[in-house]
């Protein structure tokens, strides 16, 4: 099991992170806010408090402008040092698929505390205990929340939301997020075998995790039994821990007992998934406008392929086992993808 308390393990888990700059990077920053939505899709941001903890989770909506619902609902968990701009192009994507999109921000391993803090407060954060601990506590509040909302009665989104659909992806540190809430447990020094699953979330998206050397055994992952769908990439290593594409699926290899796919992008990076390469690309291009995002321009056919399919499987994905579509979950079983290979265990 994850040994959070182990310093020399979670050292492992941050490098990683930093040096695939996956995590503490743009991640959908200020730059990606002058880029206007596509017309379908309208964005909004809130910030949330939970007082239970005394504590703000803010979020970024992305929904569909038009539509009586019920839309499915999909929670995204960031890396360490992002916010919750980031991920633009799959939130807008997702929302002009009918899904309701919302990012969170988790204070204290997010972009503020990079920008306030620096470097070495990430590094802390990443083996503090409660903060580990507060990434998955934050999406079952933001649940909560929604709830609460769809409960009032109201016509507004909320009421529109179909709760009994819905997911939660996550990138490098926030895919271990998603996975704490399907239930991979967790071991604090003084909490053994914590769990942080919540039932209400019905399949998950793993984008890139960090290394898991530092778990081998598949004991944390038996209570996951909820689909889950991951992605890694060629090239998604790191030279510093001699990260392999074998630590990316570990996921995938010891979750037992639930639909699963791993999707494996020809030369797809850790930072692929984030929104780093779109915008480096498209100011060295000498453009960033809604045309070119969240697709690239044919320039860099590589990429904007590797994008597509991130996009197009991940809709799959939520089609068959948030929609309950048996056309999507039929193609995801005989896919063979151009551009990236796909394993499936049913």
């Amino acid at each position: 099991m994850p040994s959070i308390g182990a310093r020399a393990a979670l050292v492992a888990t941050v490098l990683l992170c930093l040096s695939a700059t996956g995590c503490i990077s743009f991640g959908g920053a200020s730059e990606i806010d002058e880029v206007a939505p596509p017309p379908s899709v309208v964005e909004s941001l809130e910030i949330l408090h939970d007082a239970s903890r005394d504590r703000d989770v803010p979020i970024k909506i992305y929904a569909p402008r038009e539509g009586d619902g019920p839309f499915p609902v999909i929670l995204v968990s960031h890396g360490l040092g992002s916010s919750r701009q980031g991920y633009v192009y799959l939130g807008r994507e997702w929302a002009s698929r009918g899904y309701v999109s919302i990012h969170l921000q988790h204070p204290g391993s997010d972009s503020e505390l990079l920008r306030t803090k620096g470097f070495f407060a990430i590094y802390r954060a990443a083996y503090d205990a409660h903060e580990y601990a507060a990434r998955p506590r934050d999406v079952s509040f933001v649940i909560d929340t929604l709830e609460r909302r769809a409960s009032s009665g109201s016509g507004d989104l909320w009421s529109k939301l179909d709760l009994d659909k819905l997911g939660v992806a996550g990138h490098s540190y926030g895919a271990h997020t998603a996975l704490t809430l399907a239930g991979m447990l967790v071991n604090f020094p003084d909490a053994p075998a914590s769990s942080f699953r919540d039932d209400r979330v019905k399949a998950v998206l793993i984008l890139s995790p960090p290394s898991m050397e530092w778990s081998p055994t598949p004991e944390e992952f038996a209570p996951i039994h909820v689909p889950s769908l991951h992605m890694s990439g060629t090239r998604d290593t790191s030279r510093i821990w001699k990260t392999t594409l074998a630590h990316r699926r570990r996921a995938y290899d010891s979750i037992a007992g639930a639909p699963r796919y791993f999707l494996n992008l020809d030369g797809g990076t850790h930072q692929t998934f984030a929104d780093n390469e779109t915008i480096a690309l498209a100011k060295r291009n000498g453009r960033l406008d809604r045309n070119d995002f969240p697709i690239l321009r044919k320039r860099d056919a590589r990429h904007q392929r590797r994008v597509e399919l991130i996009v197009e499987y991940s809709d799959l994905f939520w089609g068959a086992y948030l929609r309950g579509s048996e056309t999507a979950r039929a193609q995801l079983q005989s896919a063979t993808p151009v551009g990236a290979t796909l394993e499936r265990e049913e």
